[in-house]
C-alpha cells in the first residue's frame, strides 16, 4: 500500500523512516516524558482516548488547548502522541488510528503557524504511513478551512477521503459516523459520549506507552 506498491520507494521510505527516528531521538522522547512532553501535554490538547469498535486507537485533538506554540516541542508531543496510540492500537491486534479532532474554542489565536502544520503533516505521512483509519473534523471552523486548503497538496488523495467532517448539526444526530463507529461509553460526553470524566495529564503520563488515558484510571 505505502507509495503506491512500489517497492523500490517503500524501501526508501523505511529507510528515510529509520534515519528520521534515531536523527529525532523517539525513543528517548517517549521514555523521558517529564519537561517537554509534560509541559505541552498539560492541557490536553492531543492524547489518546479509548478506541473504536474494532480497537483501533482514537486521538484525541483539541487545538483550542494550545499552549506553548513552540514549533520543536509540539512535533515532540505529537510524535509521543502517534508512538502512543501505535502501541495502544497493536495491543489491541490492529494497525490503525483514528483522530479525533474537536474545534470547540477555535480561532486565529491558537492555530498554529503554517511551519508546523506543514511539518506535522509530512511526519505523519512520512513516518507513519497507512496509520490513519479516519480523521474527524468537529465542528470545523472556516478559518481552519482555510489553513487545511493551504496543507492539502502535501496529502494524498486516500488520505483525504478518510476525513469526515461534523457539523453542529451531524453532531446532533445519533446516528452520526462517529457514534456509528465508536462506542458512546468511550466517547467524552461533548462528543455524544456518556463519558464524563475530564483529561488529567499527570495521570495519562504516569501510564504505560501502551495504554490509553481510560486505562489509566
Amino acid at each position: 500500500k505505502v507509495r503506491s506498491f512500489d517497492v523500490e520507494k517503500a524501501a526508501e521510505m523505511l529507510d528515510a523512516t529509520l534515519k528520521w527516528r534515531k536523527d529525532f531521538d523517539v525513543e528517548s522522547i517517549c521514555k523521558n516524558w517529564k519537561g517537554t512532553i509534560e509541559l505541552e501535554n498539560a492541557t490536553g490538547k492531543a492524547y489518546v482516548r479509548g478506541h473504536d469498535k474494532c480497537g483501533r486507537a482514537v486521538v484525541v485533538l483539541r487545538p483550542s488547548a494550545e499552549n506553548t506554540f513552540d514549533h520543536t516541542g509540539n512535533l515532540h508531543h505529537l510524535v509521543y502522541t502517534m508512538e502512543r496510540a501505535v502501541a495502544c492500537t497493536k495491543k489491541k491486534g490492529q494497525e490503525r488510528i483514528s483522530f479525533l479532532i474537536d474545534f470547540d474554542g477555535y480561532s486565529i489565536f491558537n492555530a498554529p503557524s503554517l511551519s508546523t502544520a506543514h511539518d506535522s503533516v509530512r511526519i505523519l505521512q512520512d513516518h507513519y504511513p497507512e496509520r490513519l483509519q479516519k480523521a474527524y473534523f468537529v465542528r470545523t471552523p472556516v478559518i481552519f478551512l482555510g489553513l487545511f486548503r493551504l496543507v492539502q497538496h502535501l496529502v494524498d488523495s486516500v488520505t483525504l477521503s478518510k476525513a469526515c467532517f461534523l457539523s453542529d448539526e451531524d453532531m446532533a444526530d445519533p446516528h452520526n459516523q462517529l457514534l456509528v463507529d465508536v462506542d458512546k461509553s468511550l466517547l467524552e460526553a461533548c462528543f455524544g459520549g456518556k463519558d464524563h470524566r475530564p483529561f488529567r495529564s499527570h495521570e495519562y503520563l504516569r501510564g504505560g506507552i501502551d495504554e490509553d488515558y481510560l486505562e489509566t484510571l
